[in-house]
């Protein structure tokens, strides 16, 4: 079983990435479970859960509260390194991102 995050404050963009991301997997027999967070707050709580870690942080960088950035560099600086891939509207903060170790970049609107 694959372990999916998805992080983006814009439900729109949740939806997308969410459905897109089920359909490549689903397509490819690949087992998953996708869970889903519209703020890095809700996501930082779920991770706090034993056990919680996933196999994959799909994380928008742009946010209301906490940037993705932010919040990724959080999750290095306690030690983790689950594999985080950015989505972004915007290559302005990419070079900031870097610090964090990201997998991928990927630019909104994602394309399959």
């Amino acid at each position: 079983m694959y372990y999916i995050g998805i992080c983006d404050d814009e439900p729109i963009f949740l939806k997308c990435i969410t459905e897109m991301t089920r359909d490549i997997l689903t397509e490819a027999g690949i087992q998953h479970s996708i869970r889903t967070f519209q703020s890095a707050k809700a996501l930082e709580d779920h991770l706090r859960i034993p056990g919680a870690a996933m196999d994959l942080l799909l994380l928008d960088i742009m946010m209301k509260e906490r940037t993705g950035i932010e919040f990724a560099c959080g999750l290095r600086a306690g030690g983790s390194q689950m594999p985080i891939v950015f989505i972004t509207s915007s290559m302005d903060h990419v070079l900031d991102g870097y610090k964090a170790e990201p997998l991928d970049y990927l630019l909104k609107p994602v394309d399959p």
